[in-house]
């Protein structure tokens, strides 16, 4: 951050009484939205990854539903592109797969109230490792609730609850 930037930042701070930075505001924006408009496809999608939990070997088949929607939200809220354009029989998407990676370090580190295995494996699953039309179906659903949680989460009420620099909130810059 440069000097200016700290100045301004530490006058918005200061002024608005707001020590949110903009990454934490952006991640509990993108919770909310997810928590409160996308509820009927966070319910589905859990559906789903408790249908692909309950088939696999590993531990995942005795996590909570609850569980389940909480690791796919914290996920969603972690993943700092609109989708990760993950498909199959094209090789790999056009998005780095270390994204999906850093997503789930950091969704395990928001939430250590869940297991990291679960975000492990959403991982895997999300990365297109593990195969199966379940799986193939949860990634597509998946990257079709991202896009629309990153717009209403950032631009249509992060932009609007942090304005340091108004400017800079313009959607496409």
């Amino acid at each position: 951050m440069t000097r200016t930037a700290g100045t301004l930042a530490r006058f918005y701070s200061e002024f608005t009484g707001e020590q949110t930075g903009y990454p934490a505001m952006v991640h509990d924006q993108k919770l909310l939205v997810l928590r409160g408009m996308f509820t009927a496809e966070i319910n589905r999608l859990g559906e789903l990854l408790g249908k692909i939990c309950a088939g696999d070997l590993r531990a995942c088949r005795n996590f909570s539903p609850a569980g389940l929607r909480e690791a796919m939200m914290e996920m969603a809220a972690c993943l700092p592109v609109y989708r990760t354009y993950m498909r199959t029989g094209a090789g790999e998407g056009k998005i780095d797969p270390s994204l999906i990676k850093q997503a789930g370090a950091d969704a395990r580190c928001q939430r250590p109230n869940l297991t990291p295995v679960l975000f492990y494996f959403l991982c895997d699953v999300l990365s297109l490792h593990l195969r199966g039309m379940r799986k193939i179906e949860f990634v597509a659903r998946f990257q079709q609730l991202t896009g629309p949680a990153m717009a209403k989460g950032v631009e249509d009420t992060a932009f609007y609850c942090f304005n340091r620099l108004l400017p800079l909130n313009e959607v496409g810059w």
